[in-house]
């Protein structure tokens, strides 16, 4: 039952590496740069749309914001580019 959770969490981060190093390459349009960017900042900002303190809405649009984020950002970027940074991000 786990190993197919660690699983999936071993392929999220590798697949969260390889954007962000697909975004940092010169291959990357300057647009996907910027989204990445602002995903981040979203990410690390304490404003949020609600707050998290109230318990289920809080954390829900954190989710739904980054997840349909981190999507749009894996679509603006091409396959190539993607394809040669998640076979580094496989090493790393």
């Amino acid at each position: 039952m786990f190993e197919g959770f660690i699983h999936k969490a071993r392929e999220l981060k590798r697949g969260i590496t390889a954007l962000s190093l697909a975004s940092r390459g010169p291959r990357a349009p300057w647009y996907s740069k910027a989204w990445v960017v602002c995903l981040i900042a979203y990410a690390l900002s304490p404003i949020d749309l609600n707050p998290d303190p109230i318990p289920v809405p809080g954390c829900l649009d954190d989710l739904l914001l980054l997840t349909y984020g981190i999507y749009i950002a894996v679509k603006v970027i091409s396959e190539a580019v993607l394809v040669d940074w998640r076979a580094a991000a496989a090493i790393v």
